[in-house]
């Protein structure tokens, strides 16, 4: 009997202790990350290493560019042996969102404790919510703007449009443009414009700012909203400063455009490098309000996976964690959607601009959201559109005609 007791203490020590050890078993868990570049990529190996201390579990970076992401995914998920965690932002997740390839991680973070509504900026939440599932716990925002030169401006006697106040609506950034297009060498071709363009994003930022959408949704719309009053509105006015006013062109890189309202945020570099003397502010507010589009990323559970509850953590600890916020934001520069670290972004990156803060507060503002998600037909819808609009920024067709055509066109192809 003794000799029994001496041989199985040991055994039982043995169980106690892996009882008690972060891990009881080894643990792996595979992150596909697709389209995020190195520096994103060394951000979770050095994360990935502070985890394993903590919890002792591994974690697998699979990293390649973001369409072959895509591809691997659906790759792994059909040999049986799919990743636990992905990053895709929405478009490139796109029609695997809709067939619940991803957890929904409203359940997790509340059994964690976490208020959602309390952490994050509504708008961020709609973006990554189908069907009222949270199909992405949100990494980063990515918002748009209006890029400034500053000496500009003074030197055309223009206020600065910080300065202004709720005076900086549409009609103010339309003067100022119109003021900051110069022919210098009287050629008759501007040497310099006011805004570097008024299409694309920035056609879409004006229908937000109307107080409108182009679909119903922003994840795989049914209906077009194209024939509506705001959609009108926007490109109407951005018609007249393309063609009437003739103030769209340039570069604001290099000086040869006053404005920008769509730069990213990482346009400070090369803005810095060539030392202008440049500032933001929340784009000019339109009929309804100053919206702006705003891009968003964030990490994925994938439904299938062996570990979700080992990946809940990975997910919880990389956008959660105030100190991997921190670390993300210190490396990649991007605005962290957490509300509370968001006042902290002007210490941790260097060489903002005074009103930075401009970028955190678009996000909040009335009709602000990211761009649509469209599945089905998708080249043909855009083509569509583009075949169209484009002869509205031409000249060639007036706006009603253009948005009623491009909106019969969109209808029967979401139909389809």
């Amino acid at each position: 009997m003794n000799r029994i007791a001496r041989v199985s203490f040991p055994w039982l020590m043995t169980v106690i202790l892996l009882i008690l050890s972060p891990v009881t078993w080894a643990v792996t868990i595979t992150h596909l990350t697709g389209g995020h570049g190195d520096i994103w990529t060394d951000y979770l190996t050095e994360r990935a290493s502070v985890f394993k201390k903590q919890t002792g579990a591994d974690i697998e970076i699979l990293a390649m560019g973001g369409n072959q992401a895509r591809e691997q995914l659906a790759v792994m998920q059909a040999a049986g042996i799919p990743p636990d965690v992905t990053d895709f932002w929405g478009a490139l997740a796109g029609d695997y969102i809709a067939m619940g390839f991803f957890e929904d991680l409203r359940p997790y973070a509340a059994k964690a404790g976490y208020q959602l509504e309390r952490l994050y900026q509504p708008q961020v939440l709609e973006a990554l919510t189908y069907k009222g599932a949270l199909f992405s716990m949100p990494n980063y925002i990515n918002p748009r703007v209006t890029y400034f030169h500053v000496d500009l401006f003074a030197d055309a006697g223009l206020p600065n449009p910080i300065a202004m106040g709720d005076a900086w609506v549409w009609e103010a950034m339309r003067e100022a443009a119109k003021r900051l297009t110069r022919d210098f060498n009287g050629d008759g071709n501007p040497d310099q414009f006011g805004i570097d363009t008024v299409t694309s994003m920035a056609w879409e930022q004006f229908i937000l700012q109307a107080g409108g959408r182009m679909y119903n949704e922003i994840l795989f719309p049914t209906q077009s909203l194209f024939n509506s009053e705001p959609v009108l509105v926007a490109t109407e006015f951005a018609r007249q400063l393309r063609v009437d006013d003739r103030v769209a062109g340039g570069n604001l890189a290099n000086r040869t455009a006053a404005m920008s309202l769509t730069a990213s945020a990482q346009i400070k570099a090369q803005l810095n490098a060539a030392g202008h003397d440049w500032d933001m502010v929340l784009h000019a507010k339109g009929p309804f309000s100053r919206a702006s589009i705003f891009g968003v990323g964030g990490l994925q559970l994938v439904a299938s996976g062996k570990n979700k509850e080992w990946a809940w953590k990975w997910i919880e600890f990389l956008t959660l964690d105030a100190e991997s916020v921190r670390a993300y934001i210190k490396t990649n520069q991007r605005i962290p959607p957490l509300v509370t670290l968001q006042r902290e972004f002007g210490h941790l990156v260097p060489d903002l601009s005074p009103n930075w803060l401009a970028l955190v507060h678009s996000v909040g503002q009335e009709n602000s959201s990211t761009l649509s998600v469209v599945t089905k037909n998708t080249a043909s819808i855009t083509s569509a559109i583009n075949s169209n609009i484009n002869q509205v920024w031409s000249g060639q067709t007036p706006a009603r005609v253009a948005l009623t055509q491009i909106h019969e066109l969109v209808t029967a192809l979401l139909r389809d």
